[in-house]
């Protein structure tokens, strides 16, 4: 039999109600014009609708103001936290400007802030290998800067990708903006490195492992110049091809000083 909304639906924001995994008989409607219990979950399709409806819904202006468009995410850094993190990218090996962060090395460390509800979004180190020597070999001066979600990483990363590797153990999200903000840019899996770099305006190499998924966590990526999205054919990460994902890189140059001295 289907669900109906109970009355916290009207109270908490118009929750969206749907039919039991069971049922063979369609959902009762909500009174609420807002909830849509004849549209189950089934496809990524759907699931930006609901998206575009759960933005409309928060950006509704009160009584008498005019409505207006709800702008991507933004992410303000605080002095203090931005000389903690230089001090301990120079102690990486790194300067300022002239570093690429790669984020989002497989790891079972509950800090590699993957995105909620994408299962794919890691890529093993063999990989990200390949692609931090193609940063290196630019001939620009880039260098890739690993993030680390654990300490225990620091031996697979010398041992798979080189012992003059540079390498930062970063656990929270406040740190992660302002070494992104202090970069060149950012290759990432879907992290919170993603949405950060875009937050701050960062050039961004962003790997999925579906389109369907980049259209889900990127919206706005089609009218952001600075963001490049490489999709996998296969639907999953791993079987991404490597070879976009180097010429994508390839674009990715210094970061002018005058330009981080504003920031």
């Amino acid at each position: 039999r289907g669900t109906r909304c109970s009355s916290s639906c009207r109270r908490r924001g118009r929750r969206w109600a749907t039919s039991t995994p069971t049922s063979t008989a369609p959902a009762r409607d909500c009174s609420s014009p807002r909830c849509s219990s004849r549209r189950p979950p089934t496809s990524p399709t759907v699931a930006t609708t609901w998206y575009q409806d759960m933005l409309e819904w928060l950006g509704r202006p009160a009584k008498g103001v005019p409505q207006q468009p709800t702008p991507p995410l933004r992410v303000s850094i605080s002095k203090k936290l931005r000389a903690v993190v230089e001090d301990k990218y120079n102690r990486a090996g790194v300067e300022k400007g002239k570093y690429v962060v790669i984020h989002g090395i497989e790891s079972d460390s509950v800090a590699n802030m993957k995105s909620r509800g994408d299962d794919d979004c890691l890529l093993p180190l063999e990989l990200w290998a390949e692609i931090a020597k193609e940063i290196s070999s630019g001939g620009n001066g880039l260098r890739p800067l690993f993030v680390m979600p654990h300490e225990k990483h620091r031996e697979e990363i010398e041992e798979i990708v080189g012992e003059e590797t540079a390498y930062l153990f970063i656990t929270t999200p406040g740190q992660l903006t302002c070494l992104i903000n202090d970069s060149a840019g950012v290759v990432a899996t879907n992290t919170a490195a993603v949405q950060l770099a875009n937050a701050r305006d960062k050039p961004c190499v962003a790997l999925f492992s579906s389109k369907a998924k980049a259209r889900l966590f990127l919206p706005y990526a089609e009218e952001r110049k600075s963001c490049t999205v490489v999709a996998s054919a296969t639907g999953k990460l791993a079987g991404i091809d490597i070879e976009a994902v180097k010429k994508a890189v390839k674009d990715l140059e210094p970061a002018p000083s005058f330009a981080l001295a504003q920031t």
